[in-house]
């Protein structure tokens, strides 16, 4: 009797034992079925493989809606519109010397001036996919000490998988489980500080405003001149192209670029 009561017991045990197991390995199996597809270069979402230039639309179009997206929660917050979203419908290259310098001390705002379109804050409506290339997207900050950014769509190319992977290492499980680890773009931007181009007052008076003008355009070209105003990173890109992202520094819960191998 007592040892049909052990033996029940040993049954039992191993019967929770392996219904413990079979969920594991369910999600172990999910899970490695879930990356063997997205390494296959997938999208998921659409079932199917992008092509190469749908791909790259779709990564520019997320970029624009996440500054779009981080301008509007500032803008929630604070209820200023400072932080700004711009795009450059078909510019010529900008060179930034010579603009700069045809600007210095005119009559126009830093929007005038480069003939900017303000997507956001307050746009609820706007439509990324309207934008079409050649464009510069612009993140600034209105005011007067502030800063832009100009990101051009033309410096914006694919980089090889094995060049990425060689100097920053394989893509984790993570990202990999997410659909990320295949592609990845090499994405060229530069800063200006916008008073080199903006006659709004802010409060001052027109002497203090070319005062300003010609302060942020030497400041400018000093930091253009050592080779600091120009950076280029890597992002990592979805096979939808979405873009890997992390948590902004401002508090505000919005997200940002997680540059590759920063």
């Amino acid at each position: 009797m007592r040892q049909s009561s052990k033996s029940g017991r040993f049954c039992l045990f191993t019967l929770i034992g392996a219904l413990a197991v079979i969920p594991a390995l369910a999600a172990f199996a999910y899970v490695a079925y879930r990356i063997t597809q997205n390494d296959s270069r997938l999208c998921i979402a659409e079932n199917r493989v992008l092509s190469p230039e749908e791909h790259r639309q779709a990564f520019l179009r997320n970029m624009i809606a996440l500054s779009a997206a981080s301008s509007q929660r500032h803008d929630d917050v604070f209820r200023t519109q400072e932080r700004r979203v711009g795009i450059i419908h078909n510019p010529p290259m900008l060179d930034f010397n010579v603009l700069m310098g045809e600007m210095l001390g005119n009559r126009k705002t830093f929007e005038e001036n480069f003939d900017i379109e303000v997507v956001a804050p307050r746009r609820p409506n706007f439509d990324t996919r309207r934008v079409r290339e050649p464009f510069v997207l612009v993140n600034y900050r209105a005011a007067v000490d502030g800063t832009a950014t100009f990101t051009d769509s033309r410096h914006i190319v694919p980089r090889e998988k094995v060049d990425v992977v060689r100097e920053f290492g394989q893509p984790s499980l993570y990202e990999r489980f997410f659909g990320f680890g295949n592609t990845y773009y090499r994405v060229t931007y530069s800063f200006v500080d916008i008073a080199c181009c903006d006659s709004t007052p802010y409060g001052r008076t027109r002497e203090q405003v070319l005062a300003g003008n010609r302060a942020a355009y030497l400041e400018t070209l000093t930091t253009m001149a050592k080779g600091i105003a120009t950076h280029t990173r890597t992002a990592t890109v979805s096979n939808c192209g979405e873009i890997l992202t992390q948590d902004s520094e401002n508090g505000l819960g919005t997200q940002t670029i997680k540059w590759t191998g920063l």
